[in-house]
Protein backbone atom coordinates (compact mmCIF):
# COMPACT_ATOMS: atom_id res chain seq x y z
CA UNK A 1 0.00 0.00 0.00
CA UNK A 2 0.89 3.73 -0.70
CA UNK A 3 0.37 6.48 1.65
CA UNK A 4 0.71 10.52 1.15
CA UNK A 5 0.26 13.19 3.39
CA UNK A 6 0.16 16.72 2.37
CA UNK A 7 -0.85 20.28 4.35
CA UNK A 8 -2.05 23.43 3.56
CA UNK A 9 0.63 25.95 5.15
CA UNK A 10 -1.12 28.76 3.55
CA UNK A 11 -4.19 28.95 6.34
CA UNK A 12 -3.49 28.64 10.58
CA UNK A 13 -4.76 25.71 11.82
CA UNK A 14 -6.27 23.87 8.79
CA UNK A 15 -4.69 20.62 7.34
CA UNK A 16 -5.61 18.65 4.40
CA UNK A 17 -4.00 15.19 4.49
CA UNK A 18 -4.80 12.84 1.51
CA UNK A 19 -3.97 9.02 1.45
CA UNK A 20 -3.21 6.81 -1.27
CA UNK A 21 -3.48 2.93 -1.50
CA UNK A 22 -2.22 1.07 -4.44
CA UNK A 23 -2.68 -2.72 -3.86
CA UNK A 24 0.71 -5.30 -3.46
CA UNK A 25 2.94 -1.98 -3.54
CA UNK A 26 5.38 -0.54 -0.94
CA UNK A 27 4.59 2.37 1.23
CA UNK A 28 5.35 6.04 -0.31
CA UNK A 29 5.07 9.29 0.14
CA UNK A 30 3.14 11.27 -2.28
CA UNK A 31 3.56 15.00 -2.47
CA UNK A 32 0.30 15.69 -4.90
CA UNK A 33 -1.92 14.19 -6.79
CA UNK A 34 -3.55 15.85 -9.58
CA UNK A 35 -6.21 14.64 -12.53
CA UNK A 36 -9.03 13.59 -10.37
CA UNK A 37 -11.70 14.71 -12.87
CA UNK A 38 -14.30 13.00 -15.01
CA UNK A 39 -16.50 15.30 -17.58
CA UNK A 40 -19.36 13.97 -19.72
CA UNK A 41 -19.33 14.89 -23.81
CA UNK A 42 -21.47 17.79 -24.94
CA UNK A 43 -22.75 16.84 -28.23
CA UNK A 44 -24.35 20.19 -29.79
CA UNK A 45 -26.73 20.04 -32.87
CA UNK A 46 -29.22 22.65 -34.61
CA UNK A 47 -33.11 21.70 -34.36
CA UNK A 48 -34.58 22.57 -37.63
CA UNK A 49 -36.35 26.02 -37.76
CA UNK A 50 -34.80 26.39 -33.92
CA UNK A 51 -32.70 29.91 -34.89
CA UNK A 52 -31.51 29.95 -30.98
CA UNK A 53 -29.05 28.15 -29.34
CA UNK A 54 -28.45 25.25 -30.40
CA UNK A 55 -29.77 21.77 -27.92
CA UNK A 56 -27.41 19.75 -26.24
CA UNK A 57 -27.38 15.93 -26.12
CA UNK A 58 -25.29 13.93 -23.63
CA UNK A 59 -22.08 12.10 -25.15
CA UNK A 60 -19.69 9.61 -23.30
CA UNK A 61 -17.76 10.32 -20.29
CA UNK A 62 -14.12 11.07 -20.11
CA UNK A 63 -11.56 10.84 -17.32
CA UNK A 64 -8.12 12.69 -17.39
CA UNK A 65 -5.29 11.06 -16.41
CA UNK A 66 -4.55 10.73 -12.61
CA UNK A 67 -0.78 12.21 -11.84
CA UNK A 68 1.23 11.74 -8.45
CA UNK A 69 4.40 13.28 -7.42
CA UNK A 70 6.73 11.74 -4.90
CA UNK A 71 9.51 12.02 -2.99
CA UNK A 72 12.08 9.75 -4.63
CA UNK A 73 11.87 6.45 -2.61
CA UNK A 74 14.30 5.31 -0.36
CA UNK A 75 16.36 2.03 -0.11
CA UNK A 76 13.22 -0.48 1.13
CA UNK A 77 11.88 -3.67 -0.44
CA UNK A 78 9.26 -4.03 -2.34
CA UNK A 79 7.51 -3.49 -5.46
CA UNK A 80 7.33 -0.17 -6.39
CA UNK A 81 5.33 2.21 -8.79
CA UNK A 82 8.38 2.37 -11.77
CA UNK A 83 8.72 -1.75 -10.99
CA UNK A 84 4.71 -1.85 -12.31
CA UNK A 85 5.44 0.42 -14.72
CA UNK A 86 8.33 -1.65 -16.07
CA UNK A 87 5.91 -4.33 -16.27
CA UNK A 88 3.41 -2.16 -18.32
CA UNK A 89 6.47 -1.42 -20.80
CA UNK A 90 7.26 -5.20 -21.24
CA UNK A 91 4.41 -6.02 -23.98
CA UNK A 92 4.94 -9.90 -23.74
CA UNK A 93 3.43 -9.37 -19.76
CA UNK A 94 -0.64 -9.05 -19.56
CA UNK A 95 -1.57 -5.57 -18.77
CA UNK A 96 -2.21 -5.53 -15.01
CA UNK A 97 -4.40 -3.15 -14.09
CA UNK A 98 -4.93 -2.00 -10.09
CA UNK A 99 -8.24 -0.17 -7.96
CA UNK A 100 -6.34 2.44 -6.57
CA UNK A 101 -8.44 4.39 -3.14
CA UNK A 102 -7.78 8.22 -2.70
CA UNK A 103 -8.95 9.40 1.11
CA UNK A 104 -9.17 12.67 2.21
CA UNK A 105 -9.18 13.08 5.79
CA UNK A 106 -9.37 15.21 9.08
CA UNK A 107 -6.24 16.27 11.31
CA UNK A 108 -7.52 13.64 13.63
CA UNK A 109 -7.22 10.89 10.39
CA UNK A 110 -10.87 10.59 10.61
CA UNK A 111 -12.01 9.71 6.64
CA UNK A 112 -14.08 12.73 4.81
CA UNK A 113 -14.45 10.73 1.63
CA UNK A 114 -12.76 8.31 -0.31
CA UNK A 115 -12.35 7.58 -3.96
CA UNK A 116 -11.90 4.39 -6.06
CA UNK A 117 -10.22 5.06 -9.12
CA UNK A 118 -11.05 2.07 -11.25
CA UNK A 119 -8.37 -0.33 -13.58
CA UNK A 120 -5.43 2.07 -13.33
CA UNK A 121 -2.04 1.64 -14.47
CA UNK A 122 0.89 3.41 -15.27
CA UNK A 123 1.15 5.02 -18.65
CA UNK A 124 4.01 7.92 -18.19
CA UNK A 125 6.85 7.91 -15.71
CA UNK A 126 9.11 10.92 -15.06
CA UNK A 127 12.50 10.96 -13.33
CA UNK A 128 13.44 14.52 -10.61
CA UNK A 129 14.98 17.16 -12.48
CA UNK A 130 18.56 16.73 -11.61
CA UNK A 131 20.90 19.70 -11.00
CA UNK A 132 23.62 20.91 -8.65
CA UNK A 133 21.54 24.31 -8.03
CA UNK A 134 18.62 22.91 -7.15
CA UNK A 135 17.98 22.84 -3.68
CA UNK A 136 14.54 21.11 -3.47
CA UNK A 137 14.00 17.86 -3.23
CA UNK A 138 14.01 15.28 -5.81
CA UNK A 139 10.15 14.61 -6.98
CA UNK A 140 9.40 11.72 -9.45
CA UNK A 141 6.30 11.88 -11.47
CA UNK A 142 3.75 9.18 -12.24
CA UNK A 143 0.45 9.31 -14.64
CA UNK A 144 -2.27 6.62 -14.87
CA UNK A 145 -4.87 5.66 -17.16
CA UNK A 146 -8.01 4.06 -15.63
CA UNK A 147 -11.34 3.25 -16.44
CA UNK A 148 -13.58 5.84 -14.19
CA UNK A 149 -14.23 6.92 -11.10
CA UNK A 150 -16.15 6.06 -8.24
CA UNK A 151 -17.07 8.36 -4.76
CA UNK A 152 -17.61 6.21 -1.53
CA UNK A 153 -19.11 8.22 1.39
Amino acid sequence: MSYATASDEGKEGLSTQFKVVIPELRDMVFKSCEGLESEIEVIHFNEGGNLGAPRTARGAQRVSRLSFGQGTSGSDSGKTIFDWYLEVCDTSKPLQKKTLSITITDREGKKLTEWRVLNAWPCRWSAPLMSHENASIAVEYVSFAHEGIERKK
